[in-house]
């Protein structure tokens, strides 16, 4: 199983937590986790490394999201063909779920299966 997760940012947190002890107990199973962090890296990001989860930064700023940023994120969604998106805090929702969105769409122009993935949601 392929699992994206998209967060907002990885400082020291109760969600930046979570998805590190997510991925940890996931090791062993066979997934694979790519983890893409709206803004930066931070202290978390080594520790999901360590891991052997991928981490990625996407560099957004905070405020209005640019249209260069979320279609990186699709092309990131579409490359890495995830069988489920799992976004975390609400502007992670909004955007991830959004690019996860177009992404969908984009399948489905293709005439490829538009629902190869699940999209989940978090706000912890």
């Amino acid at each position: 199983m392929r699992i994206l997760h998209i967060i907002s940012g990885l400082g020291v947190g109760g969600a930046e937590t979570l998805l590190y002890r997510l991925i940890r107990e996931s090791q062993g199973s066979g997934t694979e986790h790519l983890v893409i962090s709206l803004s930066s890296l931070d202290a978390m990001a080594e520790g999901i490394r360590s891991l052997g989860a991928d981490v990625r930064i996407l560099g957004m700023t905070r405020g209005v999201p640019q249209p260069r940023y979320v279609m990186r994120l699709v092309k990131w969604i579409l490359a890495y063909k995830p069988d489920i998106v799992q976004t975390c805090m609400y502007h992670a929702d909004l955007v991830g779920g959004f690019a996860a969105q177009i992404a969908r769409q984009s399948l489905a122009w293709r005439g490829r299966d538009a629902n190869r993935f699940g999209l989940l949601w978090g706000i912890h």
